[in-house]
């Protein structure tokens, strides 16, 4: 359960699952909106959260305006953290010279070639990171 789910009733670990799946509906759903994919984040906010909420609302042992503040809360710190992540993504993004390219579909970045796994100097210079030589040592790329 997360540290900001409203309190439960003791003997309702149901209510605690139900939460945990509501805040993640709501944090794929933000997602989703950032990336422009607005069909999915509608059915999930129209389809899929609705009756997880009524459920919870049903069950969780808070009265009904206790409860609507819950879920209100809940959607504005999902929202802060998502437009957070997505803000440091492009700044990521923008490091590397990628800021207008779109995530790979595993949600990283691709390279144009392939590098061996133990090739780091050659992974550092196809990222476009200066690696360090031997004389600047570990602490160099600590600190980039």
């Amino acid at each position: 359960m997360s540290l900001s789910a409203p309190p439960a009733p003791a003997s309702s670990a149901r209510c605690g699952e139900l939460w945990n799946a509501i805040e993640e509906g709501v944090r794929e759903a933000c997602l989703l909106r950032a990336e422009a994919r607005e069909r999915e984040a509608a059915r999930l906010l129209q389809q899929e959260l609705p009756p997880l909420i009524a459920e919870w609302s049903r069950g969780c042992g808070l009265a009904v305006p206790a409860a609507q503040q819950a879920l209100r809360d809940l959607f504005t710190r999902v929202q802060r953290q998502v437009a957070d992540a997505w803000l440091s993504r492009r700044l990521v993004l923008h490091s590397l010279g990628r800021a207008d390219s779109p995530p790979a579909a595993s949600g990283g970045f691709q390279l144009r070639r392939r590098i061996p796994i133990d090739d780091i100097p050659g992974m550092l210079d196809a990222l476009g990171v200066d690696h360090p030589t031997p004389a600047m040592g570990r602490r160099a790329l600590v600190a980039a």
